[in-house]
């Protein structure tokens, strides 16, 4: 307040509106620079909130079931199920093709090495890259009659 009062003696020449729209900013001009080191400390909590929870989600496994093929890791999205079944028994690694031809290791073999080169719906979780398989079924492909 006292700001404000030497503000106004210091221009008595100003018309009264002019005063106050002057000793107005000079109010908020107080009140900013009073509010900067506790904006400065919001901005730290708000960061270190945002960094917290991208660094939480990023080791997080995520759970689901998708559609694809089971490969090798030597064949990848070219699927060919007589080669997928010969590397799977030469001890290959498998993977998962999915829809989009995208290849993801799987980190338990065991749980699919019946299924090498078939089309399959998988549920499971996927996990820095790669997936663990918690279940496996086959989708048996439609057949289309030649009339």
């Amino acid at each position: 307040m006292q700001e404000f009062m030497e503000f106004l003696i210091v221009i008595p020449e100003q018309p009264k509106n002019q005063r106050m729209v002057a000793a107005q900013a000079a109010t908020v001009e107080s009140q900013t620079k009073a509010a900067q080191p506790e904006k400065a400390y919001m901005k730290k909590i708000l960061l270190s909130v945002v960094a917290m929870t991208l660094l939480g989600t990023m080791g997080a496994a995520t759970g689901g079931s998708w559609t694809g093929w089971i490969s090798d890791a030597k064949c990848g999205a070219n699927i060919d199920a007589v080669c997928a079944r010969k590397c799977a028994a030469a001890g290959e690694k498998m993977v998962f093709v999915t829809i989009d031809k995208t290849v993801i290791p799987i980190t338990n073999p065991e749980a699919i090495k019946d299924h090498a080169g078939d089309h399959v719906k998988i549920k499971g979780t996927i996990d820095n890259g790669s997936l663990t398989v918690s279940s496996v079924k086959t989708i048996q492909e439609k057949k289309v009659d030649k009339k």
